[in-house]
């Protein structure tokens, strides 16, 4: 019997941060209540797939399941679900919860809506079934330690030594590669760490270059590195809770509406969306992020904006609405 059901999807198309938090509020919904039974359903590429088995959880296609019996919480992050889809879980008696980035689901049937964004809660109105803001950020329970640790230490001028880039678990195109050439071409004697699926021959002059295809953990790279560089999905929020300077170049202009609020407060530094970036203009924008002045900077205001209770937070609303279906 499965209690929870979580819809999403981690392929070309969407990227890996929706399967991401998504395996984060599932590990602290077990860790909350062991004895629940979870299972994922969606279209998922090699990286996704990887993540959900070492996670522990099942993980079946992208068909609805014909048989909803037992099934007491549908927990929904796909920008594409229909009305109909979830009126036919509410029909079957399951409560739904749904990450909705975007401020773009309204419907009757959805009995919690997490919008986790930056200023959501000044952004967007509640309708009373809302949890807005970075309160409620489904981070990764790992990386908590990681931000408690690096709160208590003290900002200053660092060597950058390790350097991460991922842009997605899930990258296409050119964007890693021309952030990985620039850096080049900039830092010298770093070790730079592309976590990438693409087999892009890139031959470095000044740096070492290190390859990862997979990692199932991220703090086993957070924990290391100076800086980050991200697509402008999840990781740039993993970034700043861990208290790691972060720039980003969006992959779509939904990403680069968020980015643009989040540079707005110094939580991380923009450099455009990819589709708009010359390889001359990346460059300089990657050295002036790179001065220990607005490295610091960066630092200090992401020590005041996070909220280490936040995985907890949220999964507790979420197992909340699973008991109410269970009484």
């Amino acid at each position: 019997m499965i209690n929870v059901l979580f819809i999403c999807n981690g392929d070309q198309q969407t990227g890996f941060g929706h399967v991401s938090r998504c395996l984060n509020i599932a590990s602290e919904l077990l860790r909350l209540k062991a004895n629940l039974s979870i299972q994922f359903q969606g279209s998922y590429g090699d990286f996704a797939s990887k993540a959900i088995s070492s996670a522990g959880f099942v993980h079946g296609n992208h068909e609805p399941l014909q048989q909803l019996e037992g099934v007491s919480l549908v927990f929904v992050d796909d920008y594409h679900i229909t009305e109909t889809r979830l009126n036919s879980f509410k029909q079957a008696g399951c409560a739904i919860a749904i990450i909705d980035d975007f401020d773009i689901f309204c419907w009757p049937s959805i009995d919690l809506i997490i919008n986790f964004r930056f200023l959501a809660e000044k952004l967007y109105r509640s309708n009373g079934k809302h949890l807005l803001g970075l309160k409620y950020f489904p981070v990764k329970s790992s990386l908590i330690t990681l931000r408690q640790s690096r709160l208590e230490q003290q900002c200053h001028d660092k060597n950058l030594c390790n350097i991460l880039v991922f842009i997605s678990g899930t990258e296409s195109g050119d964007s890693g590669k021309n952030i990985v050439l620039a850096l080049d071409k900039i830092v010298s004697n770093s070790n730079i760490y592309w976590l990438t699926t693409i087999n892009h021959d890139v031959e470095l002059k000044h740096n070492t270059l290190k390859k990862i295809d997979y990692v199932n953990d991220m703090y086993e790279l957070y924990k290391d590195v100076d800086v980050v560089f991200s697509g402008g999905g999840l990781s740039k929020y993993e970034a700043g809770f861990c208290i790691i300077p972060n720039a980003v170049i969006s992959q779509t202009a939904m990403q680069q509406q968020d980015t643009d609020i989040l540079a707005q407060h110094n939580l991380c530094f923009d450099l455009g969306i990819t589709e708009h970036m010359d390889q001359d203009t990346l460059q300089e924008n990657i050295s002036y992020f790179l001065s220990p002045k607005v490295l610091n900077a960066q630092r200090n205001a992401l020590k005041t904006h996070y909220d280490s209770q936040s995985l907890q937070s949220v999964a507790s609303r979420v197992l909340a609405l699973i008991d109410e279906r269970t009484k």
